[in-house]
């Protein structure tokens, strides 16, 4: 079936859109992360059969009510940080999407009762599905490739 250029252009805008408004809710996510962990909010946006998962020793999560509960945990033994993604490439084929991103996260671990400044690298490997106009995360895979004190550096 052929488009009119019009329909070709509305196509691509329409796909333009998609893609900001999946970088801007990888945004939200870090965003609440790095606001003191806000479960119940940082579950909402997902999809309630969906999974975040991390390397050792944070696992895999799945579901909403098995996010929240991980997620009020985290103040506990993560006190501060910032996430901060970048290099990200986002597909949307339809009402779903693949996005990865690189991520420089410098947080606060406690550690035996003390507050310890650590730099984590990662990325992230997200798939996401647009539900009733929203895009939502369905999976959310963080694979860390290095976690270091700050004070030692990251060689």
């Amino acid at each position: 079936m052929n488009t009119s250029p019009l329909d070709d252009l509305l196509i691509r805008v329409a796909r333009l859109e998609d893609i900001e408004q999946i970088r801007r809710l990888k945004h939200r996510y870090c965003s609440l992360c790095d606001q003191g962990y806000k479960a119940e909010e940082i579950a909402a946006i997902f999809t309630p059969d969906g999974v975040w998962e991390a390397s050792e020793p944070y696992g895999r999560i799945v579901g909403r009510d098995a996010m929240v509960r991980f997620f009020r945990s985290m103040p506990s033994s993560v006190s501060f940080s910032v996430h901060s993604v970048c290099n990200s490439i986002i597909d949307v084929d339809g009402d779903v999407a693949h996005g990865s991103w690189r991520s420089v996260i410098p947080a606060t671990f406690t550690i035996d009762g003390r507050a310890v400044p650590h730099w984590l690298f990662s990325s992230y490997d997200d798939t996401l599905r647009k539900v009733d106009g929203h895009w939502l995360f369905t999976h959310m895979r963080s694979v860390i490739q290095k976690v270091s004190e700050h004070r030692l550096g990251w060689q």
